[in-house]
């Protein structure tokens, strides 16, 4: 179970890897084309934290096998190494693409979606490197 959740975590990982590539282009556009300071960072936000984000689940995911963990909680931190990412992702395109920001939880709708977003990209990793946490723990423990 163990390989699997590793190349679920890898294969969607790379997924926001490419999406984060992806940004890059209209990125490169706003700047170019003087979209405006609020858009040029909007792109470069999605850009970066997409390619960070993709790059950040490549390496858990090459961890996971390695950790000391019940199959529920390798599953669980796979599935929310994955929710993350599409989470971001989620949040940094659809609020680059329609001038969203997605801080805080007021309207309009559009806002409270990217925010919510957001929030599920937040809980995601949170969940997921405490659980990383957990295992490299007890893996040194059982090392000793």
């Amino acid at each position: 179970m163990a390989a699997r959740d590793q190349m679920r975590v890898a294969f969607h990982g790379s997924i926001v890897l490419l999406l984060g590539f992806v940004a890059g282009i209209p990125y490169g556009s706003a700047i170019t084309q003087s979209w405006g300071e609020r858009t040029v960072g909007a792109w470069h936000a999605a850009h970066t934290g997409l390619t960070m984000g993709g790059i950040m689940m490549l390496a858990l995911a090459a961890l996971l096998p390695g950790l000391v963990l019940g199959d529920l909680a390798r599953r669980t931190a796979a599935w929310c190494l994955v929710a993350s990412g599409y989470g971001f992702s989620a949040a940094l395109l659809v609020g680059a693409i329609i001038g969203e920001r997605g801080i805080a939880l007021t309207g309009p709708a559009s806002n409270v979606l990217v925010y919510l977003a957001n929030a599920l990209g937040a809980v995601g990793s949170v969940l997921a490197v405490m659980l990383v946490l957990h295992g490299a723990r007890a893996r040194l423990r059982a090392a000793r």
